[in-house]
């Protein structure tokens, strides 16, 4: 043990031993013994506790705090706190950009930071709070997030809220959030993290069908190779908390499944923290599934399942004391489901002399601290995706344009550059598209041309009046939450109401090309804008959140230095031309869904890790090592040599995809195994990119088997997109092959 932590256990042995007394009782009892283990602890707590003490805990997951049981001193506890991309209201934490945009950045080290910052701020929103004896939700720091379902179709209202189509980047970006926000100390967690929705759901919200009912029918092989894996790398990476999710898994309610929860979930996987309905999931079991024939049926199917805790404002889970009474739920099972629930707690330190958690000294004052707000302005620098960029019409130059005209109803929409699940918005710190620009000419003219996103009241005029009056134009389209967000599915990949029509109009009467800004979550339809000589440049931002003007500032315009911020975020998921594309969302199979089993007709508008930037990349002497894989335990090193061949410092997003031949199984037919995003400078001087993938990665699923190394050769290709993609980003990809012996 540490010298440090040897002092620290005697000096906190003697806290124990002095009289501390809570509400005249002393607090001496073990489970506040720093000395004992954890499982000492929680079994000492535990057994203290009522049968009734112990429903109360499990049924009041949120919105109302587990009760305070103060014959143990023990205090109220909210775990209702949801930290998506920043503390969410009623705080003005600092608003990082919506996941999908984290999802663009294809950077684990920037979502690590990300979460730092905010299990740093949920921390001192909580001691705030803690000390003026509020539990109210929102102010704790058991956190459920990320999000990491994979994004299976582009009318999905939640699209926005996850890490996109790929399992790999999505359990890359999700261990990463887990292990940022949990933080590095050896014996407290900073704030605990909650995968999310546990594992088959990814839509529909409501379009065709609500997803409180909807039974999502999935196969065992789609099961392993697609839904699972990233959920692995969740708990691999310490997640203390799961939710489990409103829908059926193949006839199951996902609550209620036995099979998931424990046996795939703590058995296999080793999930070792507590398992949280999502709200109402399990009153739905019998409501909206009609799988019980009572909601006390409903609660001792989920707590013989495995949910340790209820989410909701009508708990099932109050009804548990009766069920134990009456049979249907073992006392042992009780126990075992509560002191889940306290070991967390336990490693948050709830229970132990506070001058010995570093993290109880973490004030109010770190939420929305200049670091915080100077890293959500490069995040969201780093998300945006450059579609097109014709004529290297980007960037602008700052004080070379007389008249700019900002069009659009996401000029100034602030609210809907947010994305939901959001912190309250902090004027002080928020900047839009038009606040942001507004500087960068002699005369900047706004123009919404739509009442609001929906765009059902069109201003033609004023968009025709304020097009023939500038010299640069930049339009600004999307939907935001008002059009996409959980429970709301979008209709069609149209953009909304009169949007088109605006980007026709802007089109016809512009005098130069355009450049256009989307703020989406999801792909909507622009192929207009691909094909249209008069768009000079398409911007995917999503949410950007509070630096959204700041951080197009940076990147749209150089300043008198030459200085510029070249994007390079890179697609999440793929951007369909067509709906003839896309199999129906309530279809499960991933035959013919995402880059991993695509099958057109056609090719997709832009490709899953498509990006371009404003400068140019040329990859050379690619290495492998080891070539030959001889055990699921071995890791292969990449390193390959990149110049960046243009004028303007710029990261790029290095992919490295597999493909298997000659397999007797289906498999994706392209995987994503390493991604390495890096600075290049542009010099004469290669940049050497080094990364590695697992050998494990290049198993394959047998039904009976389970995942096998199967011998043979498997193509491997290295740059900064897939290869032999249609709409290609200009660089070359480098191919080579690994074997895997017998």
């Amino acid at each position: 043990m540490p010298p440090l932590w040897s002092a620290l256990l005697i000096l906190g042995s003697f806290w124990i031993a002095t009289s501390h007394q809570v509400d005249g009782l002393r607090a001496d009892y073990p489970f506040r013994n720093i000395s004992l283990g954890w499982e000492a602890r929680v079994e000492d707590l535990v057994d203290r506790l009522t049968l009734r003490e112990m429903v109360d805990q499990m049924a009041n997951g949120g919105p109302n705090a587990a009760p305070a049981i103060a014959r143990l001193g023990i205090t109220p506890y909210n775990f209702n706190t949801e930290c998506l991309r920043g503390v969410v209201k009623p705080n003005k934490a600092t608003a990082f950009p919506q996941s999908v945009g984290l999802a663009a950045t294809f950077s684990p080290d920037l979502v690590r930071t990300m979460a730092e910052a905010i299990g740093t701020e949920a921390r001192g929103i909580n001691n705030d709070a803690k000390s003026r004896g509020d539990y109210s939700q929102q102010k704790g720091i058991s956190c459920f997030s990320p999000c990491i379902n994979i994004l299976r179709h582009p009318l999905w209202g939640r699209t926005q809220e996850v890490y996109g189509e790929d399992p790999f980047l999505t359990g890359a970006l999700a261990a990463a959030y887990v292990e940022g926000l949990q933080g590095n100390h050896p014996r407290y967690v900073r704030a605990n993290a909650g995968c999310k929705h546990f594992a088959v759901h990814s839509g529909p919200e409501n379009i065709p069908t609500s997803r409180f009912g909807f039974n999502s029918v999935v196969s065992e092989r789609d099961f392993r190779v697609t839904y699972l894996p990233q959920f692995k790398k969740c708990i691999d990476a310490g997640s203390l908390n799961l939710m489990c999710s409103f829908n059926s898994v193949n006839g199951v309610p996902a609550c209620g499944n036995k099979r998931l929860l424990t046996d795939v979930g703590r058995k296999e996987l080793g999930f070792k923290g507590f398992y949280i309905s999502d709200a109402g999931a399990i009153e739905n079991i019998y409501t909206w599934h009609r799988y019980v024939n009572s909601t006390l049926a409903a609660a001792a199917l989920a707590a013989n399942a495995g949910v340790d805790l209820e989410l909701g404002s009508s708990p099932c889970y109050l009804q548990l004391y009766d069920a134990v009474v009456k049979g249907l739920v073992s006392y042992e099972t009780i126990l075992e489901r509560v002191r889940k629930l306290f070991y967390v707690r336990l490693r948050l330190g709830d229970f132990d002399p506070p001058q010995l958690n570093p993290y109880e000294s973490i004030d109010i004052s770190v939420v929305q601290s200049e670091a915080h707000r100077g890293f959500a302005f490069a995040a969201a620098t780093k998300s945006f995706v450059l579609l097109k960029n014709d004529d290297n019409l980007l960037p602008l130059t700052e004080g070379s344009i007389r008249t700019l005209a900002i069009i659009g109803p996401m000029a100034d929409n602030t609210a809907q550059l947010f994305g939901n699940y959001a912190p309250e918005i902090d004027p002080r710190y928020t900047t839009n598209p038009y606040e942001g620009l507004r500087s960068a000419a002699d005369n900047v003219i706004l123009a919404r041309g739509c009442d609001n996103n929906l765009c059902s009241k069109y201003n033609a005029e004023e968009v025709k009046n304020v097009t023939l009056a500038a010299d640069v134009i930049i339009i600004c389209l999307g939907t935001g939450q008002q059009l996409e967000e959980e429970d709301t599915d979008k209709p069609s990949l149209s953009l909304p109401g009169y949007q088109e029509r605006l980007l026709e109009d802007v089109i016809a009467y512009a005098k130069r090309p355009v450049i256009l800004l989307v703020f989406t979550g999801a792909p909507v339809d622009i192929a207009l804008a691909k094909l249209s000589a008069n768009i000079g440049a398409v911007l995917q931002c999503f949410f950007p959140a509070q630096s959204t003007g700041a951080a197009l500032r940076a990147v749209l315009f150089k300043d008198q230095y030459d200085r510029v911020i070249s994007p390079a975020g890179r697609l999440p998921y793929t951007w369909p031309l067509s709906m003839e594309q896309i199999p129906p969302m309530t279809n499960y199979s991933m035959e013919g869904r995402t880059y991993r089993y695509f099958r057109g007709p056609g090719a997709p508008l832009y490709p899953f890790g498509y990006g371009l930037s404003y400068s140019r990349f040329r990859y050379t002497d690619l290495f492998l090592h080891p070539s030959v894989v001889k055990s699921s335990n071995d890791t292969v090193y990449v390193t390959v040599n990149c110049y960046n061949l243009g004028s303007y410092p710029s990261d790029e997003v290095t992919q490295v995809y597999i493909s298997w031949r000659d397999i007797p199984v289906v498999m994706p037919q392209l995987q994503l195994v390493a991604v390495a995003r890096n600075l290049l400078q542009p010099t004469a001087e290669p940049f050497t990119v080094r990364t590695s993938f697992t050998a494990e990665q290049l198993m394959i699923w047998d039904d009976v088997k389970g995942f096998i190394l199967y011998p043979g050769a498997i193509d491997v290709s290295v740059g900064g997109q897939q290869p032999n993609q249609e709409t290609d980003v200009g660089s070359n990809v480098l191919y080579t092959t690994i074997t895997v012996s017998q």
